[in-house]
């Protein structure tokens, strides 16, 4: 019988605004030991997926963390692994982030799991896309 780590599913990374990020609430499940956020639409997410522009970078400590914009609202992304993955993105680039939100202090920041540099047309993609969700809730 296969392994059951392995056959555990991975939650969609939902299309959201920075801003959807932060007004949302964080919810820590202990029991389960799952955190997630509940959205001003209902919507729960344990992973996001959010593009933005690079802002400012940072590298200390083995922590690798970028501020992305995406015009609604700005968000630290943070990796303690994915090293190469965040050293590649520059300030002024376009990226596309799937991560975990966390509050710390209460500060939002993502966890990053993907990174990566994406073309500037895919953000009036995603604005279009957003709109449209916000018109259907």
């Amino acid at each position: 019988m296969p392994d059951e780590k392995l056959l555990q599913k991975r939650n969609v990374a939902i299309k959201i605004s920075i801003r959807d990020i932060t007004t949302s609430s964080f919810v820590r499940d202990s029991e389960n030991n799952l955190s997630f956020i509940k959205t001003i639409y209902g919507e729960a997410a344990s992973r996001v997926n959010v593009i933005g522009t690079v802002v400012m970078k940072e590298t200390s400590s083995g922590e690798h963390s970028v501020v992305m914009d995406d015009g609604s609202g700005k968000i630290v992304a943070r990796s303690f692994e994915l090293t190469s993955m965040m050293n590649n993105l520059e300030i002024g680039d376009m990226v596309m982030i799937i991560g975990k939100p966390r509050e710390f202090n209460s500060e939002w920041y993502l966890s990053a799991e993907i990174a990566k540099k994406i073309d500037i047309r895919w953000a009036n993609v995603r604005k279009m896309e957003l709109q449209k969700n916000t018109i259907h809730c």
